[in-house]
């Protein structure tokens, strides 16, 4: 059996289409986590606020950066360690 390996452009296809995504993902420490999360429908107080003097620190390409819906803050996640993920009603 083959696996597909998940890469940062079948997530952004994803998330470009739909509000709410669930991703299942193993984390640093080894547990399994399901984060239902966005990077569309994210409330105005979350919103980033950058001055041009301080750009954003990017994000490196191994890591693809969400807003978490239920903890409603700013999360990140390996993308070599994502198990599944699934648009959400």
């Amino acid at each position: 059996m083959t696996t597909k390996l998940i890469t940062k452009q079948d997530l952004q296809e994803v998330f470009n289409l739909h509000n709410k995504v669930t991703v299942v993902f193993t984390k640093k420490d080894g547990a399994e986590r399901t984060m239902h999360c966005t990077t569309r429908a994210i409330p105005e107080e979350f919103l980033p606020t950058e001055k041009p003097e301080t750009p954003g620190k990017p994000t490196p390409d191994h890591l693809f950066k969400v807003f978490d819906l239920e903890a409603k803050g700013w999360r990140s996640f390996t993308i070599a360690n994502v198990i599944s993920f699934t648009p959400s009603a």
